[in-house]
């Protein structure tokens, strides 16, 4: 049989920052989008499907789901931008520009 291992909790630190600090849930603009299409154009005509539709995607009309928010940092000075090869560009007149390395 194999061994299960008990998770142990996960012990805050003190001077850690916690979530609500450094960041912020909001909803994103499908949210928005939905919630017009979905439930301010339907609630007059069919209230019973508009209630059901905001009950599955909503806590409350301007809280929504998970799948309808998106993490945002509160100070621009937390991102930090990191280089991938997606930016792989060198331009010419760059001191780090190698012709050797280009000329094969």
């Amino acid at each position: 049989m194999s061994i299960i291992r008990k998770n142990k909790k996960v012990e805050i630190q003190e001077g850690d920052a916690k979530f609500e600090d450094i960041a912020k849930t909001i909803p994103t603009e499908q949210w928005y989008r939905d919630l017009k299409k979905y439930y301010y154009n339907v609630v007059l005509e069919d209230p019973e499907s508009a209630e059901m539709w905001l009950k599955a995607n909503a806590y409350d009309i301007k809280n929504p789901k998970a799948w309808y928010t998106k993490v945002v940092p509160k100070d621009k000075s937390l991102i930090e931008y990191a280089p991938n090869s997606n930016w792989l560009e060198v331009s010419k007149e760059s001191k780090f520009y190698n012709k050797s390395y280009y000329e094969t």
